[in-house]
């Protein structure tokens, strides 16, 4: 008599999220948080700053890449910080694990 093998079970979703039945909305959460928070940072020092210079890039003494300067545009700061804060009201809009 033959013995017949089966074929193995796909992986459950259950064998990466073992405590819950769906993935972990939280990580979601802070990472819209944390990039809004970042655009939100970026829009205030584009405010701040009208022209950064960047220090030339340096290897055993020669020069790789020179100084350049970084001027932001006219419409970055007011855009980014809209669109950071857009971000932040999104992520603090999502929904939270309920406990229990």
């Amino acid at each position: 008599m033959q013995a017949v093998l089966a074929a193995p079970a796909p992986p459950s979703r259950l064998a990466f999220f073992p405590y819950s039945q769906e993935p972990p909305a939280a990580m979601w959460r802070s990472f819209f948080l944390a990039v809004g928070a970042y655009v939100c940072l970026l829009g205030v020092e584009s405010l701040a700053i009208h022209k950064a210079v960047l220090k030339p890039q340096m290897r055993s003494g020669q020069v790789v890449a020179p100084a350049r300067d970084v001027t932001p545009p006219e419409w970055a700061p007011w855009s980014l910080l809209a669109g950071g804060s857009i971000v932040v009201l999104y992520s603090l809009t999502l929904m939270r694990k309920q406990p229990g």
